[in-house]
């Protein structure tokens, strides 16, 4: 099924500007898998002032979307689809966290 980045209700501003600390500064790149998202695929995003880089890819993980600035360090978002009951999403964060199940 096809997704867009607003079927998550996350604005693209807060979720480009969230991880900006890890990354010294806002994202300007964003990847993701080109097979599971809308046909609309733009290669740039305005966000506020900036501009955002976006590269789809075959080879990502299509439950990932990666953010970052220049060439630096990335930040990897693990996207879970709307209909996940919240309690299979902890048990997986949980899981992703300490590396036990």
């Amino acid at each position: 099924m096809a997704q867009s980045p607003g079927q998550y209700g996350i604005p693209c501003p807060r979720m480009s500007a969230s991880p900006g600390h890890h990354l010294g500064g806002p994202v300007t790149r964003v990847s993701l898998n080109i097979d599971v998202w809308d046909a609309d695929q733009p290669r740039r995003l305005r966000v506020g002032n900036g501009l955002v880089r976006l590269g789809w890819f075959h080879s990502l993980d299509p439950a990932t979307v990666t953010l970052a600035r220049g060439s630096d360090a990335r930040v990897t978002l693990h996207v879970l689809a709307p209909e996940v009951d919240s309690a299979a999403a902890r048990e997986f964060l949980h899981e992703l966290l300490t590396g036990t199940p």
